[in-house]
């Protein structure tokens, strides 16, 4: 008698499953995507000459005998774009025919005029209202007027 013995072999393909789930994601297992953001800040320091306020400047009626006295008038403070200094236009209007405008009670100028009387002043370098007037340059925290 004869026997034949066919060997069929059949490969696992469990292998072949665990190979498959090691490489590829599973729907357990994310990447974490993580975002830094990165801020800086600017800090711009204004020059002294920019730190003028009108509260530095005592605005009052002259008192002259025989004269009427007018309240100076401070108009809005401006910056200079290329300097960024500040500076203000003081003006005194005025009903008699000579109008008179007084720095510091005289004491750093004076302007007269008809009816209308303007004197620029610029923040300094200390933050200081200043005039230049005459060919001097004094500090003013006080500016009056009076009509005659």
């Amino acid at each position: 008698m004869i026997i034949i013995l066919f060997v069929i072999r059949f490969r696992s393909t469990s292998a072949c499953a665990q190979t498959a789930s090691a490489n590829s994601p599973s729907a357990n297992s994310l990447s974490a995507i993580t975002t830094t953001t990165v801020s800086s800040t600017t800090t711009t320091t204004s020059p002294a000459c920019a730190s003028c306020t009108l509260s530095q400047l005592t605005l009052t009626g002259g008192t002259v005998a025989g004269a009427t006295p007018v309240i100076p008038t401070a108009g809005s403070i401006l910056t200079n774009a290329s300097t960024g200094c500040s500076s203000v236009v003081i003006t005194c209007t005025g009903t008699g025919n000579t109008l008179q405008m007084e720095f510091n009670a005289g004491n750093n100028g004076v302007i007269t005029g008809t009816t209308t009387v303007s004197a620029p002043l610029m923040c300094d370098s200390n933050g200081q209202w200043e005039l230049s007037l005459g060919g001097t340059t004094a500090v003013i925290t006080a500016v009056d007027c009076i009509s005659v």
